[in-house]
């Protein structure tokens, strides 16, 4: 529990007295229960938090006028894999005429996947509600998303992200957008004598549905880098292109290449 009293930078969304932050009272109320399991791989923890809209105390990582409600636990498998699952809940603007509730619950799962561990990353997935107090808000989002890697073989290491996310928004006539992207790169380095040299090619696909920002985008790229003795080069080649799916707008392809040469002499680099 704590207390606050003397001046702020002021709440314009406050109305009438004290709107300037001078001589203004606060509090503040934080709680925490965190533990594990002595016959089980469970941990867990449960956090509150509250603060007034005055309780701005100086150099105090917290947000005023919030209130949050947060639950964590997590449990460890003998191979090695996490998985965690969380619920939140955080009231933004709770002493204001329109204050903001934002509910989350998702769950988390990363370590080495498959046999031997061959694969290690992590996958996650939420939903999220947030609505305001004067309707102008009603939305639900899902979310969901992997990121793995692992050895190809032949001194390869790939690299795999996928992305997805879509949009329930409940207030009339809202679109209803959809994002969607994947990314996959590979990493093969070559050492012969002092000179060392790395390819990373790669191509990130995304999509985006529901009007207006409708599109889908390919873009490939290839980054390499080649470094002997005190020389270095360092470069990349990119292709974008952009089919929006608004109907009278117009396709986009982009090029992009990048050449950076480096020469190290000493303490110094030019």
């Amino acid at each position: 529990v704590a207390g606050f009293r003397g001046d702020h930078d002021g709440t314009l969304a406050a109305a009438g007295a004290g709107a300037d932050g001078r001589d203004r009272r606060g509090q503040g109320y934080f709680a925490q229960l965190s533990g594990r399991d002595s016959a089980a791989p469970l941990d867990y923890r449960l956090r509150f938090e509250q603060y007034d809209r005055d309780f701005r105390p100086n150099g105090a990582a917290i947000l005023p006028d919030r209130r949050a409600i947060e639950v964590f636990a997590g449990w460890r498998f003998p191979g090695g894999l996490s998985l965690r699952g969380r619920a939140q809940e955080f009231i933004d603007a709770r002493e204001s005429a329109n204050a903001l509730k934002t509910r989350t619950a998702g769950v988390n799962l990363s370590g080495p996947f498959g046999a031997g561990g061959a694969v290690v990353g992590q996958v996650d997935a939420f939903v999220q509600d947030a609505t305001n107090e004067a309707e102008t808000l009603d939305r639900r989002s899902w979310v969901a998303s992997a990121n793995l890697g692992g050895a190809l073989g032949a001194g390869w290491h790939a690299q795999l992200g996928l992305y997805h996310q879509s949009v329930d928004d409940r207030i009339a006539g809202a679109a209803d957008p959809a994002t969607s992207q994947v990314t996959a790169m590979a990493t093969r380095a070559w050492n012969a004598g002092a000179v060392s040299t790395t390819l990373s090619p790669g191509l990130t696909w995304r999509r985006v549905t529901g009007e207006p920002g409708a599109v889908t985008e390919v873009t490939p790229v290839l980054n390499f880098s080649v470094a002997g003795g005190p020389h270095s080069f360092n470069g990349s080649l990119g292709r974008q292109r952009l089919d929006p799916r608004l109907e009278g707008a117009f396709d986009i392809r982009t090029t992009n290449a990048r050449l950076d040469y480096r020469y190290a002499q000493g303490r110094h680099v030019f």
